[in-house]
């Protein structure tokens, strides 16, 4: 799996190999969840161009509920 730009401005790709990884958040860090969206196998494009500057978390939902969870930076 990769994430990349890290920070990015308009949008953000996310690539994995497997199906293990299916959905995504992201949360700003009171905890809220201000966007959210499915992952498939491949390269997967977000949007981030309505959040605001800032430090957000992504978390990367799994199919047997296996979380992982990433700083990301938008400019």
């Amino acid at each position: 799996m990769n994430i990349y730009p890290n920070p990015t401005q308009e949008k953000l790709t996310i690539e994995t190999s497997s199906a293990v990884l299916n959905s995504y958040s992201i949360i700003d860090l009171a905890g809220r969840k201000l966007q959210r969206g499915n992952i498939e196998i491949g390269s997967n494009e977000i949007s981030v161009t309505e959040l605001p500057k800032g430090i957000y978390l992504i978390q990367l939902l799994g199919n047997w509920g296996e979380a992982v969870v990433k700083k990301l930076v938008v400019e």
